[in-house]
């Protein structure tokens, strides 16, 4: 009975695989030390941040309503203005 021969084991074959492997879990370690370094660096500079008071909060919000509002009355008046004039072309 014949036995088959196996090919030769290639060393330098093994060893790129295993740092292969070696090298992937580095880069993992280190993509996971950035998360958290990354997650830190944003809670301290919110730390940092200088919020408005309730008092600037709730003034810019009524500016931003009145300018809403305003501006609604005048895009409603130009839509009635112009719906009008071509009512009055066309029909």
């Amino acid at each position: 009975m014949e036995t088959e021969r196996l090919p030769d084991i290639d060393n330098k074959n093994i060893s790129k695989k295993s740092k292969a492997k070696d090298t992937k879990k580095a880069d993992d370690k280190k993509k996971a030390k950035n998360r958290s370094n990354f997650a830190k660096e944003v809670i301290a500079e919110l730390k940092k941040v200088s919020w408005p008071s309730k008092k600037d909060v709730i003034k810019a919000t009524g500016v931003v309503v009145a300018i809403s509002a305003a501006l609604g009355i005048v895009v409603g008046l130009f839509d009635y203005l112009f719906s009008t004039l071509i009512g009055l072309i066309v029909g």
